[in-house]
């Protein structure tokens, strides 16, 4: 396997975090072999052990390394991890004392830790789950068991992340389906009376350059984004299942890139379809997945900026995804980005409702959408079962 290699990630002061470091040996920051699977935070301050550590863990992971409680607390700060690895014994503060600490930062869904124990340490184990840890491993420990414990409380996180998340949207789709409705029937009135009211108003107030035909213009405008939010509300209603169907991969990603095609007229759109075979979607359901996340990449990359559909299907799993040459989105950002409502765009350019819909869509498609790092590249990555073979 290729040797974990070590990102030019600015080193914390000492007065960042209280202590001076004592793993001058070891690198802070260790760069997943494979599309990470998550910021995975160690804290541990003997160094052999903390190189091993990332060194086994980056193969699938982007691996941070604290030599002590207060180090992992600072780096947590700028660096939102998903896992914390912490060994029990360390100086400055513990393991226990630094998951209490974890576990009432209280932002967005509890950290899952896993303590690293001595053997015969029962006393330490039982004050470190009482803290809120969620397992131990003793030492010393099997290189696959600690990947296997990573990976399932990993994979835990992300379940409850995303049932967390269905219920604030299904809680949210009975209020905003009768919101929506009341919004949307005296917005479209306005819209259609615009035209009449031009035609009626003399030409010299009706033109455009004249102060009445730029007030006329103004609430059509304004109209019309009730009417858009009215609609977006409303895809927050479910009204049953999607009818799923095979579909040609091609043939989703040009019908996006067509309705797209505004929003991409400034920027280089770059294909990498390895996979061109079908999908089990319901066509325009994804269509409109595909177009939000198209246009949201080609807004970040800018003028001159590029956007990549990139395809992949591997053990019985599509995976779809959307990479931009913006500046991304930061790390304690990318599960907020797909609350409802949440926008890191300017007043006025964004509702927050695009990415919540696009995950609901995708989820009842049997999939995922999250947000992933590449070569530090933010990419949105759309995963989906795979149709069977045709018979």
């Amino acid at each position: 396997a290729a040797q974990p290699t070590a990102a030019a990630t600015p080193r914390l002061a000492p007065e960042d975090f209280g202590v001076a470091t004592r793993l001058e040996s070891v690198p802070e920051r260790f760069e997943a072999q494979r599309p990470s699977q998550g910021l995975v935070l160690v804290a541990e301050d003997e160094p052999t052990l903390a190189r091993s550590i990332a060194e086994i863990l980056s193969e699938d992971h982007t691996v941070l390394v604290a030599a002590d409680g207060l180090h992992a607390l600072a780096l947590a700060e700028r660096y939102p991890p998903d896992l914390l690895v912490s060994d029990i014994q360390m100086p400055n503060m513990d393991g226990p004392e630094l998951t209490r600490r974890f576990t009432e930062r209280g932002a967005g869904p509890p950290v899952p830790v896993l303590l690293l124990t001595a053997r015969g340490s029962v006393d330490d184990r039982i004050r470190g789950l009482a803290q809120g840890a969620v397992d131990y491993l003793t030492k010393p420990f099997d290189p696959q068991e600690l990947r296997a414990r990573v990976r399932a409380q990993l994979a835990y996180r992300r379940l409850t992340t995303r049932l967390h998340a269905a219920e604030k949207l299904a809680s949210l789709g009975a209020l905003s389906a009768g919101l929506a409705h009341e919004l949307r029937n005296p917005a479209n009135g306005i819209v259609n009376a615009v035209a009449p009211l031009k035609e009626l108003l003399p030409a010299e107030l009706s033109d455009p350059e004249s102060a009445s035909g730029q007030l006329i213009d103004v609430m059509a405008e304004c109209a019309q984004q009730v009417a858009f939010l009215s609609r977006q509300l409303l895809g927050f209603r479910r009204t049953g299942e999607l009818e799923l169907r095979r579909t040609a991969v091609k043939d989703v990603v040009d019908r996006a890139l067509a309705n797209a095609s505004a929003a991409l007229s400034k920027v280089e759109v770059r294909m990498r379809l390895d996979y061109s075979g079908a999908l089990r979607c319901a066509p325009s359901a994804m269509t409109q997945v595909l177009v939000n996340l198209l246009e949201n990449g080609a807004q970040a990359a800018g003028p001159g900026g590029w956007v990549e559909v990139g395809c992949t299907a591997h053990n019985g799993t599509c995976t779809l995804e959307i990479a931009d040459s913006g500046p991304g989105v930061p790390a304690q950002l990318r599960e907020r980005i797909f609350e409802p409502f949440f926008t890191t765009k300017p007043p006025g350019q964004g509702t927050g409702l695009g990415l919540a819909i696009s995950r609901d869509l995708i989820v009842r498609h049997g999939g995922t959408l999250e947000v992933r790092e590449r070569e530090q590249r933010t990419i949105f990555a759309i995963e989906i079962p795979s149709p069977p073979p045709l018979s």
